[in-house]
């Protein structure tokens, strides 16, 4: 156990380690391009503003109220549904820094969380910039979204941790997390609204996919999250530090085999 919390200590004293790395991952990806990450942003904006003209008039909304909506959510769920399929591919991608340098996994799973939030920020400075457009003001309740995306970056956090040496022993748990999320992603009121009554509410509040949307899309629409969102994240993220405690212990010393 004292070298998996020595694992967790890496994050602090290495700090310097993942988030230049993390900031190199996007150099990499994004050169020779002139505005790099905002193409994501960008191409984002632009499907949130062609749905909503569509499926604002399918749900019998306005155009506004829709396309406030559905950008909030799609901020929102990028950025989980982004973190954790990196988060299975954490310590595949860092094979060949793994050869060479003994890292632990924390600090490679703080090398894609960070590279996420700077994605993420982009996304809600873009994204953001068209609902003020379209005539967005934010209300002091977006102060609740603070702490909800701590909350969402700590779920981020442990659950790679839980999966990431899993998947670098079982590489095909990759693609089945990828086809859970692409079915969460409709099963997740984010395109449907929850207050149409054309569900039961029991659907809705058992998926905890909406519990951790709502703890950053709430704020973000004029209102703090519920009460019952948060503990559904609390819980979440409890139950995946004792995972990843598990995890790390059974797993940190054979994912070098597994490379």
């Amino acid at each position: 156990m004292s070298g998996v919390i020595s694992d967790f200590g890496a994050v602090f004293a290495r700090w310097r380690t993942w988030f230049l790395m993390a900031n190199q991952d996007i150099m990499m990806r994004y050169r020779r391009s002139l505005i790099g990450p905002f193409w994501i942003s960008i191409s984002m904006s632009l499907t949130i503003i062609g749905m909503s003209f569509v499926f604002g008039n399918v749900f019998e909304r306005s155009f506004q109220e829709y396309l406030f909506y559905l950008a909030a959510g799609f901020l929102v769920w990028n950025f989980i549904a982004g973190s954790m399929n990196d988060g299975c591919g954490v310590l595949v991608e860092a094979e060949s820094h793994l050869r060479a340098v003994p890292l632990p996994a924390p600090v490679l799973v703080a090398r894609m969380i960070q590279r996420n939030l700077v994605i993420f920020f982009h996304n809600a400075l873009v994204v953001g910039g068209v609902m003020v457009v379209f005539g967005f003001r934010p209300s002091m309740a977006l102060f609740y979204a603070a702490p909800g995306m701590a909350l969402l970056t700590a779920y981020a956090f442990f659950f790679a941790l839980v999966v990431s040496p899993i998947c670098l022993r079982f590489r095909d748990l990759t693609q089945v997390v990828g086809s859970v999320l692409q079915l969460a992603f409709f099963l997740t009121p984010i395109i449907w609204m929850p207050d149409q009554g054309r569900l039961p509410p029991v659907i809705v509040h058992a998926n905890p996919f909406y519990h951790l949307l709502e703890l950053v899309r709430a704020p973000i629409q004029g209102h703090p999250p519920e009460l019952i969102n948060w503990y559904v994240a609390l819980g979440l993220v409890w139950g995946l530090v004792g995972l990843s405690l598990v995890t790390l212990s059974a797993t940190r010393k054979r994912i070098f085999t597994w490379l």
